[in-house]
């Protein structure tokens, strides 16, 4: 898996599942450990940012974002799904998605 197949880290207790793009399809796949233990090992300048304490979200893959600071949403490509972002990551996804270019 490269970084740019990388949808989104959900993470849920001790476990976190990696969603990523493969052969135009979606998968995933679990992984006992934390989430920032994952993040941890990415390298500096990927484009997966910590969005929510139980999400990372790669930066890339957004479609669109919709909501304010108290709901911040974004949608992914190739996804029906949405990945909150949490109060206390909305500025710095802002930030971020800036330096992305998508229409957002």
């Amino acid at each position: 898996i490269t970084l740019s197949q990388i949808l989104f880290i959900k993470s849920a207790d001790t476990y976190c599942e990696l969603a990523f793009l493969q052969d135009h399809k979606i998968n995933s796949h679990l992984f006992r450990c934390s989430l920032t233990s994952i993040l941890k090992q990415l390298p500096i300048n990927s484009q997966v940012y910590r969005c929510h304490r139980s999400y990372a979200v790669n930066l890339i893959l957004v479609k669109s974002c919709a909501g304010n600071a108290a709901g911040l949403q974004l949608s992914m490509k190739s996804l029906d799904g949405i990945v909150p972002v949490s109060r206390s990551y909305v500025d710095t996804i802002k930030q971020a998605l800036q330096l992305v270019p998508i229409a957002c």
